[in-house]
């Protein structure tokens, strides 16, 4: 009798401890669901239909696909925003790289201070930091043209300039990200044990770069996988600082995808091919994701 309320008492108590991590769960859920999960589902959904916001939705099947496959704004928003997150993340994880293997040095002082202020950046709104931008870059008052000028440089129009406009927002991305990456390379490059480089140097590593090239770079090969599928992610939601500073112009110069499924969506009312584009472009990131993680794990196969 006794060992059966013993068995008894320990199932209730491991019943209520099933529920309560349930019950902890089932709120994440819920927000998952209704904020994530819903309004995806939703858009591709949508996708299938045509909608203007007014009449009732048709349901038109792959119509709105095969609109967007001939729709040449669409094929050039997807290479621009290919465009922006290629130049983003080559300068941001090179710099920020560079700048860890430097702060890394335990003979270089003030580290910390330099770290906090490359950080600072990311912990403003991109809106601001666009604001900020569109400030200096401002073709008659703005400071970059003035400091031009005191170089005997020709000024710029940056953001009204097609040629330059995607440029320029290429530096906005990188001055937000730059702090962040370099953070988590610090991070990473101090978790390196030291054992390493001694036993590279019992190998023939005899200078920094040959350290950097055979243990630091492979042994955060981690870290740039993750930083690539971050910054890949962030580039792919570029809309904030393309609103800001160009609404996608000049000549549709800046239009990238996202920026152009908001202009199908809220300005041309055909929220049926905005949803579409949109998870072409879901799809898109997840194949590219799928190759960089395959070209990873090859990577770190031929290591091992």
């Amino acid at each position: 009798m006794k060992l059966f309320k013993r068995v008894a008492g320990k199932w209730t108590y491991h019943r209520y401890q099933t529920l309560a991590a349930y019950g902890f769960i089932s709120l994440v859920f819920i927000l998952v669901t209704a904020f994530v999960l819903g309004p995806m589902v939703s858009s591709l959904v949508l996708g299938f239909f045509r909608y203007d916001g007014i009449r009732p939705p048709k349901f038109v099947g792959l119509q709105n696909f095969q609109s967007l496959l001939g729709d040449r704004s669409a094929s050039k928003s997807i290479w621009l925003t290919l465009y922006y997150m290629i130049g983003t993340l080559l300068v941001t994880i090179t710099l920020a790289f560079v700048l860890a293997v430097l702060l890394s040095r335990k003979w270089l002082r003030g580290r910390q201070l330099f770290t906090s202020v490359l950080f600072f950046p990311y912990a403003l709104p991109f809106v601001a930091a666009a604001f900020i931008w569109t400030w200096l870059f401002n073709p008659t008052q703005g400071v970059v043209n003035y400091l031009f000028e005191l170089l005997g440089l020709y000024p710029q129009y940056w953001f009204r300039d097609p040629a330059l406009a995607m440029p320029s927002i290429w530096i906005v991305g990188n001055w937000k990200f730059l702090g962040v990456f370099l953070i988590m390379y610090i991070a990473a490059i101090q978790n390196v044990s030291e054992a390493y480089y001694e036993a590279g140097k019992i190998d023939g590593i005899r200078n920094m770069w040959q350290e950097i090239r055979y243990i630091t770079w492979p042994l955060t090969l981690p870290t740039t996988f993750f930083l690539v599928i971050f910054g890949m992610i962030g580039a792919f939601n570029a809309f904030d600082i393309v609103f800001v500073t160009t609404q996608g112009g000049p000549a549709h110069a800046t239009r990238v995808a996202v920026y152009y499924v908001y202009e199908l969506a809220f300005n041309l009312h055909r929220f049926g091919e905005g949803s579409a584009l949109a998870f072409i472009m879901f799809v898109l990131l997840m194949l590219i994701t799928y190759g960089v993680w395959r070209f990873y794990t090859s990577k770190v196969e031929d290591l091992a």
